[in-house]
């Protein structure tokens, strides 16, 4: 399953100019200083190569009319200020605590946040097996899906701020992310991810209609961060099939329900390559056993960040390691199985997974498995409210309390 992190990092005055830098050195820009592609093909590559451009997502992006990454963007943007227009974008109220944080180096404020979609790896060893021409078409399909899911957690709040006295009022929102695709781990492993630099604040309409602007209430991205994930995945596979000409009745593009790993999988990538092309994550998983935490997530983020390298791209041609891919992967064939017979899930697997031993359950809860269910069944991200319906007609759910449900079997 594709997997939505929170690194973590919060942007703030004290690290926001590294921060700007660090993404700025992966982009390749022109004359007018917009980026054509990102420069240093992530962790790796030299400036004159070129793939996808980093890019302006979400609601409140494309109504400021922000749309391919610019350099000097990253701070500008993250200080609040559209960067084309010299606007304001936040509130007086709030422009006053930034600027009294920014004078007094406190670095409190938190003006954005650093989170990750790394893909399945049968789809990093599919993307290094595969032509340059198909390795172009899966990069442009991750950027699109990309920004396909966040107008989906846009209409469907996830995306929202909150107020009134104590934030008891609780608005849908539209947001602006800067995101940037990688294509490698730190280890020269095939990688597939997008870090979406989300900022503290996003644009809402008021209850008389007015469109303002707010902080984020990020409450929901924390807990739905599983959701986000088959979300994302959702997307891929519409964006994989439009972009390589795919049947969307193949059995290409795989996922099962019951299976440990529930998301977007390539049919015929073997569990061997997969594993050969993960030492950054045995890495991790080493350190782990060490500290006694295996199956801790919140230590194995800050493993990941304490551990990883920082590497000089001028000592790697990633041309070079591309075509060591290729030749490696030589034998690792997908396999393209037509019209294969799609397994959606039964009403019992559905029930099992909602309540996971439970007797109640949240919306969130319901959302995530309806998603799951859409990608199993084939139906793609447009299929998600579908099974939300379904799962609600044939399982009898009663709401209990404003945030828990349960069903008729279970009263």
């Amino acid at each position: 399953m594709a997997n939505f992190t929170m690194s973590g990092t919060k942007i703030t005055f004290n690290n926001l100019g590294g921060l700007a830098d660090y993404h700025e050195s992966e982009q390749n820009f022109d004359e007018n200083g917009q980026a054509i592609g990102n420069g240093r093909d992530d962790y790796f590559s030299r400036p004159e190569e070129t793939g996808q451009a980093g890019q302006l997502t979400g609601g409140f992006a494309k109504d400021l009319g922000l749309d391919v990454y610019k350099k000097g963007y990253y701070e500008k943007l993250a200080k609040g200020i559209c960067p084309e227009t010299g606007l304001d974008l936040l509130s007086e109220k709030r422009r006053e605590i930034l600027q009294r944080d920014e004078d007094n180096a406190t670095g409190k404020q938190v003006l954005g946040l650093s989170t990750t979609f790394n893909l399945s790896k049968s789809v990093s060893v599919f993307y290094a097996s595969a032509d340059a021409d198909t390795q172009a078409k899966i990069e442009k399909a991750l950027m699109s899906a990309n920004a396909t899911v966040w107008k989906h957690a846009e209409d469907n709040g996830i995306i929202t701020t909150r107020t009134g006295k104590g934030g008891a009022v609780k608005h849908n929102a539209e947001m602006l992310n800067m995101s940037f695709l990688h294509l490698t781990s730190r280890n020269l492993d095939p990688q597939l991810h997008i870090h979406n630099e989300i900022m503290n604040y996003v644009q809402f309409t008021d209850e008389e209609g007015n469109k303002r602007t707010n902080t984020l209430n990020a409450s929901d991205l924390y807990t739905r961060q599983k959701e986000l994930g088959v979300l994302f995945d959702l997307a891929v596979r519409d964006e994989l099939i439009k972009e390589m000409g795919l049947d969307p009745d193949d059995n290409f593009l795989v996922s099962d329900f019951n299976g440990k790993d529930k998301g977007l999988n390539i049919n015929g990538i073997t569990e061997e390559a997969c594993k050969k092309y993960s030492s950054r994550r045995h890495e991790i998983e080493a350190e782990l056993k060490k500290i006694d935490a295996t199956g801790n997530a919140d230590a194995a983020r800050k493993v990941a960040l304490s551990s990883r390298q920082s590497k000089d791209p001028d000592t790697v041609d990633i041309n070079q390691v591309k075509s060591d891919w290729r030749n490696d992967l030589s034998e690792e064939k997908a396999l393209e199985v037509s019209k294969s017979e799609k397994k959606p899930p039964t009403l019992l697997e559905i029930e099992d997974e909602l309540f996971k031993g439970r007797s109640i359950f949240q919306l969130k809860d319901l959302s995530r498995v309806a998603a799951i269910a859409a990608l199993a069944a084939g139906d793609g991200l447009a299929g998600v409210k579908d099974w939300e319906k379904q799962i609600v007609e044939e399982l009898g759910v009663n709401q209990i309390s404003s945030d828990y449900y349960t069903t008729d079997e279970m009263i």
